[in-house]
């Protein structure tokens, strides 16, 4: 079937704006989910570093337990002055 180049024109344009539409929704999620990427990233980061604290912490306490059995009331309520006494 004819149509006139008018209506043609009309369809492209609708079409085109449709396509943008779309274009925008696709990169409005994909900055989302970039957004949401670098949380979970900054995340991890930080709960590995606890993560570290909590060993460490962990094994000084133990580590003054071994060398100084006397202080090991002391050490389990601040093993950051056991260790400096250590």
């Amino acid at each position: 079937m004819y149509q006139k180049p008018s209506n043609i024109v009309t369809a492209a344009r609708k079409l085109q704006g449709e396509l943008r539409r779309k274009c925008e929704e696709m990169t409005a999620e994909i900055n989302k989910m970039n957004t949401e990427t670098e949380q979970h990233n900054k995340d991890n980061q930080t709960y590995t570093q606890m993560e570290r604290k909590v060993r460490f912490g962990r094994l000084s306490t133990r580590l003054c337990e071994c060398l100084h059995p006397e202080l090991t009331n002391w050490a389990t309520k601040d093993s950051r002055r056991c260790v400096s006494v250590a």
